[in-house]
């Protein structure tokens, strides 16, 4: 390459510690965040003047039931799933398609002091095979992107993707020692495009009760960057369930 791109405030985060901040913050607000809990259906029904959301849940301790006036759609690769499961209108939900990213770890020194993206490839379904670090500075190589038929949520991996990610990596670490690179991980995004389609982004659908009010918001097709978005995102539905149903 002659050219490139630098941003040094470009990094990472402890995504883990991130969310428990979050959830901490939630329940200082009182949220009640359960954990182990299975969402089994929520129904819409008229109490007087307002729509009201029954939502089956079933817990380590047995069946669960709560009512709300708003219901918002946030379950990943399950949201197209919870949606129906709501009620709302099929022709509404946009297909979803489940593609895995794998990782290789780099057991050796990292060569690099920052993320390395390379130029993606036209067709590409993400941002390319990339060099990124840990909180530990280890380097790690990914994702790539394979489609799963089926859309079935298959998280193994193994070393079939070897070489694949060599020469992925040699077009900006030509240095590479094949050998120090180990198997990671694996992880699915539900994606809104079918592969060898155009890129589509993020979707926040409203679902609307007979009367017209609006009563849930559906996130559709939060991928990468949707970790990187989420506060902004939050943002946005906040906004969205202010001024659709409250005002």
């Amino acid at each position: 390459g002659y050219a490139a791109l630098f941003s040094p405030e470009t990094g990472i985060i402890d995504s883990h510690t991130f969310m428990r901040c979050l959830a901490q913050q939630s329940e200082q607000q009182g949220a009640l965040v359960m954990k182990r809990t299975q969402f089994i259906q929520a129904t819409l029904s008229t109490q007087g003047s307002n729509q009201v959301w029954s939502v089956r849940l079933n817990t380590d301790s047995g069946p669960y039931e709560i009512s709300t006036r708003f219901v918002i759609n946030a379950a990943g690769l399950y949201s197209h799933k919870v949606a129906m499961a709501c009620g709302a209108n099929a022709h509404e939900i946009p297909p979803v398609y489940y593609c895995r990213g794998h990782y290789f770890n780099y057991q050796a020194r990292s060569p690099f002091q920052h993320l390395v993206y390379p130029l993606p490839d036209e067709q590409l379904a993400g941002l390319g095979i990339h060099a990124t670090l840990d909180l530990n500075n280890q380097c790690r190589f990914g994702p790539d992107a394979e489609y799963l038929s089926a859309n079935i949520i298959d998280y193994k991996m193994n070393d079939s993707h070897r070489d694949q990610f060599i020469d992925a990596i040699r077009r900006y670490f030509p240095d590479l020692r094949p050998e120090k690179l180990e198997v990671g991980y694996a992880g699915i995004r539900p994606k809104l495009s079918a592969q060898g389609e155009p890129a589509e982004d993020f979707q926040v659908i409203e679902q609307s009760a007979p009367s017209g009010q609006i009563c849930g918001l559906h996130l559709y097709g939060i991928e990468s960057p949707g970790l990187t978005s989420s506060l902004a995102l939050a943002e946005l539905i906040q906004e969205r369930v202010r001024f659709s149903t409250f005002l």
